[in-house]
């Protein structure tokens, strides 16, 4: 599995590095959400297909990890009927793609398809948390570098 990166691809993140707008706050809160949600029944869903226990383990903690997350993000998402569209956004076909090819990988380069994904993953975390205001994104600020230090670890452990 590999990257090319032609601009944000997980999170959709906007091209301005102006302040979030509610509506960039929906979008980007329900593709996290959307995306850590799926990691977790990828995670879980290869637990079975993982010869070696302390891998099943890794990946039993990856899909806690991803549930607590998801849920996490989800209440960050701001309520309001016109934000609607935004509220249900979901990442493009590059993230779905790259779903999709960790959800079909041959059992012997599922661990390290989901390294590469949760790689990829915290570059984008660390450019959302670039964008985010301190004052008025903090709880977002908090939850992404939260979000970071979890991916980090996830990383090593998937390493082994």
């Amino acid at each position: 599995m590999s990257w090319v990166r032609s601009g944000p691809v997980l999170f959709d993140l906007p091209e301005s590095t102006a302040a979030f707008t509610a509506a960039h706050s929906a979008r980007v809160y329900s593709t996290v959400t959307w995306l850590c949600d799926q990691l977790c029944a990828v995670a879980a869903g290869l637990i079975d297909s993982i010869p070696t226990p302390r891998t099943k383990v890794s990946l039993s903690v990856a899909a806690r990890v991803f549930a607590w997350h998801a849920d996490q993000w989800r209440a960050l998402i701001p309520e309001s009927v016109l934000l609607e569209d935004d509220r249900r956004a979901a990442p493009g076909p590059a993230a779905r793609k790259a779903l999709a090819d960790l959800a079909g990988a041959e059992p012997l380069v599922r661990e390290r398809s989901l390294r590469a994904l949760v790689h990829e993953m915290r570059n984008e975390i660390d450019r959302l948390t670039a964008m985010l205001s301190p004052v008025s994104d903090g709880a977002a600020a908090r939850l992404a570098t939260v979000l970071h230090a979890d991916l980090g670890r996830l990383s090593e452990a998937l390493e082994g």
